[in-house]
């Protein structure tokens, strides 16, 4: 065996509970809080980018703006849009697999039609 392989074999080999990116076996309450916190760091990461070319009375002023935006009735709907996303690219997961599937089938059933000579 070769000296990357059996470093590799050496590795500690967990199986987590769940994947982080669209595994059915994930809590939904944990699901939602990852999307959340996706949310809030996009949100603050442009105010780390923007806090460097404002000035403090302009930074005050944004911090107040963004507290207004930060409430549960303002998130709530960004929270639905980041889930429906999800919902939508499994659906068109799921689509392109059924496609990839019927094609299959199709080559298949085509190659037994055809006379072999």
């Amino acid at each position: 065996m070769s000296p990357t392989l059996k470093d590799i074999a050496k590795l500690p080999s967990e199986i987590p509970d769940y994947f982080s990116i669209f595994d059915l076996r994930k809590p939904i309450n944990t699901y939602v809080e990852d999307k959340l916190d996706s949310l809030l760091q996009e949100v603050f990461e442009v105010r780390r980018r923007v806090e460097k070319t404002l000035s403090r009375n302009e930074l005050l002023a944004y911090d107040r703006v963004l507290a207004a935006h930060l409430t549960k009735d303002a998130l709530l709907p960004r929270l639905r849009e980041a889930c429906e996303a999800d919902r939508n690219h499994l659906q068109q997961l799921k689509q392109l697999l059924c496609m990839k599937e019927e094609g299959t089938r199709n080559e298949h059933t085509q190659s037994l039609k055809t006379v072999n000579d």
